[in-house]
């Protein structure tokens, strides 16, 4: 299912709220007229092939139908025959690059799109553009089309082209390979049984999305010594810096060379050796289950960029995160992260939608350290995607914080009532710790032995010492009480 811009925008408005939204707030908060939010979400629900996405009630609104959500997000046999003027161009590229140098008949990669002449002279005028992009050249000879350039160019430029046909949006190794619908089955079966030979050599099991990665780049590169032509003679001996990675990797380029060595087999035909430096370059860019395969010594620019991260987030999210506490973990992502944005290797963040939804600003402010990082630290670009899974480790630290929390809870009498407000509170908020039950009067007594409380939650409104949050409440929590108690947590996690 292809949502539009505004189609995707409008979703996100109703994937935030919990109950009906009506047209008018809907179009207020898209920028967009009543008349257009009717027609969005009619083109939503007809898009749909398990049901209205977004359902109505008369005199309520809209709201999204979850369930119908996740069945069509996870639905991969929502495949369309039409293509747009983007996708049919990113298949066309795809075509070519695979065949490199070779020409390629027009008629052949254009019969199964039924575009008129023009369309296709469109068409190559723009791929020649975004080809110049890599560096590569478009030449066209009679009804013949072909490319060439280094074939350092040509993969990077097939591994943007995939991400931007969407293949890495799959959840799983299984379904990206069931959306390659060229995939050769005997292709597939070698290819899993090298990324299991790898694990096997390594003793550890390679996580999604890097799975993904790896195999994506023996299929290519199968694909391209198949269908197309790799000069050996345009590969430059080793340089330093490389002759340094295969040092200080000895373990993963001895079983580089071996899956090297087994598809030289596979495929009958000599692969030259730049190719296990190749592979050696996506297996240190993986952050392996268990570590143990990866050098104990964790490289200085690894260490202040993790450093960094976590001075920054703390400044700019007013947290108080330890860096002894989480720079191990952070530092086995930024190392594997900091191999891959200096190879120029891709991974698609599936979560990134949710994650803007659910982390907004933390993943703003992520963004914005990245974008400094890049320049303190002289490193390559640190996309989105690559921020976004940064902001998975300081979310899960902010979340852990939250069982930190200390309450404590007040009424008139400290009796009875407040009581029940502690039963109602833990049963809705497990995650805090609830330290005492007390009057007013008692608290006032002895406020100095309540400083280090995160939050009071009150009965009655009564002045606490500044910094510290208060609620003032129903003796019945209400659901209103509930929603303003998680708006207050979700703020002061935020540091808002």
């Amino acid at each position: 299912m292809q949502l539009s811009k505004r189609e995707q925008a409008l979703t996100d408005i109703l994937l935030q709220k919990n109950d009906y939204v009506i047209a008018s707030e809907i179009a207020n908060l898209a920028d967009i007229s009543s008349k257009t939010v009717y027609r969005t979400i009619k083109n939503i629900n007809d898009l749909s092939s398990c049901g209205d996405i977004i359902e109505s009630s008369r005199g309520r609104g809209f709201r999204i139908n979850y369930e119908n959500y996740i069945k069509e997000r996870n639905n991969k046999n929502s495949d369309f025959l039409d293509y747009t003027p983007i996708e049919r161009r990113n298949s066309v590229i795809l075509n070519l690059l695979f065949r490199s140098p070779f020409p390629v008949s027009m008629e052949n990669v254009y019969q199964k799109y039924f575009v008129s002449d023009s369309s296709i002279d469109n068409d190559l005028s723009v791929i020649t553009k975004i080809l110049k992009e890599y560096h590569i050249d478009l030449s066209r000879k009679g009804k013949s089309i072909s490319i060439t350039g280094t074939e350092i160019d040509i993969r990077k430029a097939i591994n943007v082209t995939i991400l931007k046909m969407n293949l890495f949006d799959a959840d799983n190794l299984r379904d990206f390979t069931s959306d390659l619908h060229e995939l050769n089955p005997y292709d597939e079966e070698f290819i899993i049984s090298q990324l299991e030979k790898i694990e096997r050599a390594l003793d550890l099991t390679i996580p999604y999305p890097y799975n993904v990665n790896i195999f994506s780049h023996l299929y290519i590169l199968i694909t391209r010594f198949r269908e197309g032509k790799v000069y050996e003679s345009e590969q430059a001996p080793l340089d330093d810096k490389q002759r340094d990675l295969t040092r200080n990797n000895k373990q993963l380029y001895i079983v580089a060379e071996k899956v090297i060595s087994n598809t030289s087999s596979y495929l009958n035909s000599k692969i030259p050796t730049i190719e296990s430096l190749y592979l050696l370059q996506y297996l240190v860019s993986t952050r392996f289950d268990q570590d143990g395969v990866q050098s104990s010594e964790v490289p200085d620019l690894v260490k202040k960029v993790t450093k960094y991260y976590v001075t920054a987030i703390n400044e700019l999210e007013h947290l108080n995160i330890n860096y002894d506490t989480v720079k191990n973990d952070l530092a086995n992502h930024i190392k594997p992260m900091l191999n891959r944005i200096n190879n120029h290797i891709y991974i698609k963040n599936n979560l990134l939608n949710e994650i803007k939804l659910e982390y907004g600003k933390l993943l703003k402010d992520i963004v914005t350290i990245s974008n400094k990082a890049e320049k303190i630290f002289d490193i390559e670009k640190i996309n989105e995607d690559e921020s976004g899974f940064i902001v998975l480790y300081f979310a899960k630290y902010i979340e852990q914080g939250n069982t930190q929390q200390k309450v404590l809870i007040m009424c008139t009498s400290g009796v009875g009532t407040s009581e029940l407000l502690k039963v109602k509170v833990k049963k809705y908020f497990r995650e805090l710790d609830i330290i005492d039950v007390i009057s007013t009067a008692k608290y006032q007594k002895d406020i100095d032995k309540y400083k280090n409380i995160d939050l009071i939650l009150t009965t009655v409104d009564v002045r606490t010492p500044k910094g510290i949050p208060k609620l003032l409440v129903s003796a019945m929590f209400t659901n209103k009480d509930k929603e303003r108690l998680k708006e207050l947590l979700r703020d002061h996690r935020h540091g808002k």
